[in-house]
């Protein structure tokens, strides 16, 4: 092979203003990577309108991430370059074409010799953020009101949940402002987000517990802002300046005056932004995903076990024909059957400007009775049945029977709840015997208001503990105790997940169930955590300032039981969905620990952006 012609500027055949435009526009889209220009306006072979050939070669001659390469052929496109320029990846370009290049080319962009973040400004914070910057309310206008309790740590983004009144206090701000906690504990605890907005012009008020912060024009970016406040550099400074009281220290805003931060160029700030956000927003999409598999097997055992939506379709299917075949029966006039001892029809149609339902109706259609206090017709009740699987579908009877919990499906039965479980107080232990490592130990704080099991609440214990404070993956778990009498956490239910180990420890503050053969976990899981349930089983709790649930409420409450094939088949849905849910944890786990690793390093400029964006490529 023959020796490569580098650096030799004056044989490239380009006027100087075009090469300065092109040398701009790939220092901005295309920093750090070395550029070689080669073919006919190298090799003398070309005139003013000939193509441009530029070779990209990374610092460790790597692939390219396509989205900076594609950004900077858009800028090309846009630029006043009168010739074709082509930009080829020297790491996608076949090995083969390599000494073709190397035979004859000239440098046209060096390679980075050093460290480009430690030629980063460093500047104030306030010179390089937007503190919170004005934004024009009207006095006794209503706008969305965004409070602490809207701001969770680790995601991204708040929403107004509600309007409120703006009478001229608090803070004010634009969707894409970060919302910054300033106040303790919940700085201390991240409380930092981006106020999104479904209407990117509709400004927004909050309380004096935050501090906005957007970017400032031509020297940060808005998502790089936010990026910046998370940084631990920034976040620590400030929890450092908190004044007041225990318990009511806040953030005085001059403090951050006397920080200083290093700030990189905008491209590169929005590639720093790009990586992380693209992170956050895989995360964000899982957690998502998560709360939809959560909604899909509430709402089914709702259906199913709660307004037994599927023995009404059936029944008013049943009371349908027997109106059909009293009509064919009767040729004269359609007369009105009376509901059998079984069925939760009415006697007579519904009145709201419906007609009766012995006359008929469009010809030769005979309008079916309504069910007590909903709007089964025919129509309703078959496409129900028809999104069935037919197997499920033929498990439900088609009438109910009276009882003392009301009217329930023909064929189940009701126990007391003590005949379907086996429960245990949990583990009562020393905040001594906390550590660090060791057995992970479910809490109270392992359990969401509402019900659900809360991963972040895991705790480690290194003491001594009996066989029955033991738990195992798929194992029920229930509150057994709540601060106050708002009864938001005590008597919710939720399941040791796979992660927690093959065997884990449970607090005294939590009971530990396991059902008998006529129930299972994942079953009484979604029953303990309705509405109608809780309210029975939470009425049991007694105290003052701490609620206590004693054993009895767990057992002495009746329940209707299913028969097993139907427990069976809801079981199998709602275990795949929690299954499901566990692997996305695992997920965001995985995507939040790499972000969270990242973010200083990029910020800080001590990891390389292009290396990262190809490794978050193709993570997510």
């Amino acid at each position: 092979m023959s020796k490569p012609r580098t650096g030799q500027a004056h044989r490239l055949h380009l006027l100087t203003r075009h090469r300065e435009t092109l040398v701009a526009l790939l220092r901005e889209h295309l920093p750090g990577i070395e550029v070689w220009a080669y073919g006919s306006r190298v090799n003398g072979q070309s005139h003013d309108g000939s193509d441009l050939d530029l070779v990209l070669r990374s610092s460790d001659l790597q692939e390219i991430p396509i989205g900076q390469v594609a950004d900077f052929r858009e800028a090309l496109r846009e630029s006043n370059i009168p010739f074709l320029v082509e930009a080829r990846d020297w790491a996608r370009l076949p090995e083969s074409f390599h000494p073709e290049i190397e035979r004859e080319y000239v440098v046209l962009v060096e390679k980075e010799k050093r460290d480009a973040a430690s030629e980063w400004p460093m500047i104030r914070f306030t010179d390089a953020v937007q503190i919170n910057p004005p934004v024009r309310l009207e006095r006794g206008k209503a706008y969305p009101f965004v409070d602490m309790a809207t701001v969770n740590a680790g995601l991204r983004c708040a929403y107004a949940l509600e309007r409120r009144i703006y009478s001229g206090g608090g803070t004010r701000f634009q969707s894409g402002d970060t919302l910054m906690a300033r106040i303790t504990p919940c700085l201390e605890n991240g409380k930092i987000a981006r106020y999104c907005a479904p209407d990117p012009t509709d400004p927004a008020h909050g309380s004096t517990e935050f501090i906005v912060i957007r970017g400032r024009p031509n020297v940060t970016d808005h998502e790089f802002a936010y990026y910046l406040t998370q940084w631990g550099e920034v976040r620590h400074y400030a929890i450092g300046q908190m004044t007041g009281t225990s318990g009511r220290q806040r953030v005085p805003t001059k403090a951050l005056d006397y920080l200083a931060v290093t700030i990189p160029p905008l491209p590169e700030q929005r590639a720093i932004a790009h990586i992380l956000g693209t992170l956050d927003d895989k995360i964000e999409l899982n957690r998502r995903m998560n709360e939809t598999l959560e909604s899909m097997a509430r709402a089914l055992f709702k259906s199913w076990f709660v307004d037994f939506d599927p023995v009404r379709a059936k029944a008013a299917l049943k009371r349908h024909a027997a109106n059909q075949s009293t009509r064919r029966g009767n040729s004269t006039r359609a007369t009105k059957a009376a509901p059998s001892d079984h069925s939760p029809l009415e006697g007579e149609s519904a009145r709201q400007g419906r007609q009766p339902a012995g006359e008929p109706v469009g010809g030769n259609q005979t309008p079916l009775p309504l069910l007590k206090g909903s709007d089964w017709t025919a129509e309703r009740a078959q496409a129900h049945l028809d999104g069935m699987e037919p197997e499920i579908a033929a498990l439900f009877p088609d009438s109910f029977v009276e009882s003392e919990l009301g009217r329930i499906p023909a064929g189940w039965n009701i126990r007391p709840l003590a005949e379907c479980i086996d429960a245990t107080r949990g583990l009562s232990y020393k905040g001594s015997k906390l550590a660090a490592t060791g057995l992970p130990m479910h809490n109270l704080n392992s359990i969401y208001e509402g019900g659900g099991y809360k991963q972040a609440g895991i705790k480690y214990y290194a003491g001594d503990f009996k066989a029955r404070h033991t738990a195992y993956p798929g194992d029920l778990l229930v509150a057994n105790t709540e601060q106050g009498h708002d009864r938001l956490l005590i008597g919710y239910a939720a399941i040791v997940p796979s992660r927690s180990g093959a065997t884990s420890l449970f607090s005294h503050h939590l009971y530990r169930l396991r059902t008998s053969a006529d129930l299972t976990p994942d079953y009484l899981c979604h029953l303990l955590n309705t509405q109608r349930m809780h309210d029975r089983v939470a009425a049991y709790a007694t105290g003052t300032t701490v609620n206590m649930l004693p054993l009895d409420a767990l057992q002495l409450p009746r329940v209707v039981v299913p028969l097993r094939p139907l427990v069976t088949a809801f079981d199998r849905v709602a275990k795949a969905a929690r299954e499901r849910q566990e692997q996305i944890v695992e997920e965001v786990h995985t995507l939040t620990a790499l972000r969270d690793a990242l973010l200083p390093k990029l910020i800080s400029g001590e990891t390389c952006i292009r290396n990262v964006a190809k490794e978050v490529e193709g993570t997510v």
